[in-house]
This record gives C-alpha cells, sequence and structure tokens, in this order.
C-alpha cells in the first residue's frame, strides 16, 4: 500500500468539479493531507437550480447539496480566495500566507460575462451565476426586467422572473433562441412555449445601451427602447483563468486552461477541471468548452486518480447535453447543431414532426452528431447512450433486429424509429 502522509494536495476552488475531486482522493487515499481553497461562503449548492430558486419553485435551503461524505480530514477554507500560486516553490497564496503543495488542483470554475455596453454599472444590473446573484435580484423587487441572452441561462432566469409576476422581455443577438443547442425550427417551436408564458421573445436585436442616471430605467437597443428596472445579463459564460494566467500556464484557443487527457496542465503537478479548462469534444475529438455539472465531475475524478498516481486514468471527452423546460414542454439537445457541422462536409439529416413533438437527427457515416428534441422525448435516453459510447445506427439496427442482442438491451425499443 502507498503512503501519501507526505503528499500535500491543494484544491482552488468550491464548486462541484473542487468537491468532487476533495472527495475522491479521500476514497482513494485516506491518509492524503487535501486543503480545499473556496471563495464562497455558503455551503456547496446546486447551480443548475439557482432559476428554480429566482423562481420560487424551489425553497432556498432545497438548493443546498446534501454533506458530502468522505470528507473527514479535509481542511476546507471557505470565504477566502486564492491569491496566486507559485510553480516553481510549489506553494499557494491564500489569506496573506503561503501554503505549501506537492500536487495542485485547479477548479476554479467560470465567471459570467458581461459586454461593455454602456450603463451596466448601473444598479439593477444582475447576473446569475452565484447564489448571491439571485439574492441580490429578489431583494431589488423588480417590476420589469429586460433579459440579456437566450442561452439555457437566459431562458430559464425569463421564465423564473415571469413566475414571480415580473415583466420579462428577452432579446437575444441572433436570428433565433438557444442558438448554440437548437437549429431555427427547433428554436421557434421552443420560443412559442415561452411567448405562450407572457415573456416577450426578441431575436436578432442587439443591446447598445443601458439607460438611467443612478439605477436602471431602461434598455436601448438596435430597434428602439425597452423601459425596464433591471438587466440580467446572461451573455454567456467564460472559464476563470486569472490565476492559471498569472502563473503562465498555457490556455488553449477557447480561454480554458489547457489540459492533456489526463487533465495535467502545462507545468508539472498541477491539474485542471470543471468549467475553467479547455478539453475536447468526444464526438468530433477536437477542442472545445464544456461548462457542465457531469462534465465537472467526471473530469474531477480523472484528476484524483491522477494526482495520485496508482491507477492513472483518461478522461474520454465531453458531450453537450442540455435541457430546459417550460412548463410542460421538455426541450432536449445532445451534440452539434446543423449549423456548427457546416465545416465537416456532407451531413445527413433526418426529422420528424407529429402532434407530440419535434426530432431532429443529424449523422454523417451512420454516427450520431448531434440530435434535438422539443416536447416527445421518445428514444431520447437510448440516442444519448449511442452518443455516449459511439454507437452507430447500423449498430443499434444490429441489436434492434437480433432477439439475442435484443435481450440484452431492451430499451433500444424506444429509439426504434431512428435507425429505420
Amino acid at each position: 500500500m502507498n503512503n501519501y502522509q507526505d503528499l500535500q494536495i491543494v484544491i482552488i476552488g468550491d464548486g462541484i468539479a473542487g468537491y468532487t475531486a476533495a472527495r475522491q482522493l479521500r476514497l482513494l487515499a485516506p491518509e492524503v493531507p487535501v486543503t480545499l481553497i473556496g471563495a464562497e461562503k455558503a455551503q456547496p449548492y446546486s447551480a443548475c437550480a439557482l432559476p428554480d430558486y429566482l423562481g420560487g419553485y424551489l425553497s432556498k435551503e432545497n438548493i443546498f447539496l446534501p454533506p458530502f461524505r468522505g470528507l473527514e480530514g479535509i481542511k476546507i477554507w471557505k470565504g477566502i480566495a486564492a491569491e496566486g500560486f507559485d510553480p516553481k516553490d510549489q506553494r499557494v497564496s491564500v489569506g496573506g500566507q503561503w501554503l505549501p503543495y506537492d500536487k495542485l488542483i485547479l477548479a476554479t470554475g467560470s465567471e459570467a460575462l458581461v459586454p461593455p455596453v454602456p450603463g451596466t454599472r448601473l444598479a439593477g444590473n444582475f447576473t446569475l451565476k452565484t447564489l448571491a446573484d439571485v439574492e441580490a435580484i429578489l431583494a431589488w423587487e423588480g417590476k420589469s426586467a429586460v433579459v440579456v441572452g437566450s442561452g439555457a441561462i437566459g431562458v430559464e432566469t425569463s421564465i423564473a422572473l415571469r413566475e414571480r409576476g415580473i415583466e420579462v422581455t428577452l432579446i437575444e443577438l441572433l436570428e433565433r433562441i438557444l442558438p448554440t443547442a437548437f437549429d431555427l425550427e427547433a428554436s421557434r417551436l421552443f420560443q412559442k412555449e415561452i411567448e405562450k408564458r407572457g415573456i416577450k421573445v426578441l431575436v436578432g436585436e442587439k443591446v447598445v445601451e443601458v439607460e438611467g442616471k443612478d439605477r436602471v430605467t431602461g434598455v436601448k437597443t438596435s430597434q428602439g427602447l425597452i423601459t425596464c428596472d433591471m438587466v440580467i445579463w446572461a451573455a454567456g459564460v467564460r472559464p476563470n483563468t486569472a490565476l492559471a494566467q498569472d502563473a503562465s500556464l498555457e490556455i488553449g484557443q477557447f480561454r480554458g486552461i489547457k489540459v492533456n487527457k489526463e487533465m495535467a496542465t502545462s507545468v508539472s503537478n498541477i491539474y485542471a477541471c470543471g468549467d475553467c479548462v479547455e478539453t475536447w469534444d468526444r464526438i468530433l475529438k477536437r477542442p472545445g468548452l464544456s461548462l457542465l455539472w457531469a462534465s465537472a465531475k467526471e473530469q474531477a475524478a480523472v484528476v484524483a486518480h491522477n494526482c495520485l498516481g496508482t491507477a492513472p486514468c483518461e478522461y474520454p471527452g465531453s458531450l453537450g447535453v442540455l435541457i430546459v423546460e417550460a412548463g410542460d414542454v421538455t426541450a432536449v439537445s445532445a451534440g452539434f447543431t446543423e449549423a456548427a457541422l457546416k465545416d465537416i462536409g456532407e451531413i445527413t439529416i433526418s426529422t420528424d414532426t407529429n402532434n407530440k413533438g419535434y426530432t431532429k437527427l443529424i449523422t454523417k457515416d451512420g454516427r450520431i452528431l448531434g440530435v434535438q428534441f422539443v416536447g416527445s422525448l421518445q428514444g431520447a435516453g437510448a440516442v444519448l447512450a449511442w452518443m455516449q459510447k459511439g454507437t452507430t445506427l447500423s449498430a443499434a439496427r444490429e441489436v434492434l433486429t437480433n432477439p439475442i442482442y435484443l435481450k440484452g438491451a431492451p430499451w433500444y425499443y424506444q429509439a426504434a424509429r431512428f435507425v429505420s
């Protein structure tokens, strides 16, 4: 048995990636000294549940995660941010002191992006990234809001605010909402569901200024003026790489910390996981970002194994999956949109529209590159599993037509329509 008592491991970041790495380290090597540094004072919570708290679907108490088991003995510094780290002397600056490390794990997450638009510093401008953001919005007690950006956060925030009785206008610069997840037809179908809830949706429109003297009174766009008393910026997030850049770690083309398949950075003894990293897509094997809860957990587990060196493992890459809801209508997207695949040559598009919903399947040489559901989710689980495993349509068809194979995977029946 290896003795890890002299191996000092420091984790910067107290999101799901940081806590998962800490817990996995404790499970693999109970004796290893681990210190976790987190800037937020709040106990761990689900960032995915913040719109539900904003909308009143969940109480504040219900967004907190159950206590992480297996963290006994880990030193957790809450409400204090790491100021930097020195790769040469292998030490972290925190709270006015230097903390030595043998292995460092960066799980610094991401930060909300606010475009350089005049007026964004006025009172009444908000983002929705942390628990403190939600509480600031609730304390403002606004009556009318403009939500800028129609990704998942923008859509979910708009629905949550409307549930609170606030008048909401959702603005998207591109021609459709959820533009990175859905192509035009699926996007417009889901937009109708949002509009049924009393949300005004404007696409192809650009915010050029936030108006007001001391506080927000309106938003000026490329098409006119919208009166409001609050603005929620949901224009995207970016990896939080400030500490990594200060220490001269290599940054990737998408501005995340560059890592290899073992989640090791360009500097020895430093690993990274979660929203702050640039990894690669599981389907097309090309670099990209995956700012998803599931990706962070999977990457953190890989980091823990490789920090200890007992059973080195590789991260297989990310699969982007988005799930959004408007009332009883759910939309799911996985992989790539047709618009995002213009540079890979000929692809095959299959669509199906009926009274239950809409489905779009995008394939190339029998491999599923993307799928979009609005309404009926029949077969979604099976298709997502095929994408995760790299199963081709011909391989799925072979299972469906062979009673022996099908007996071991009866859930293939759910997606039989995709292989016809």
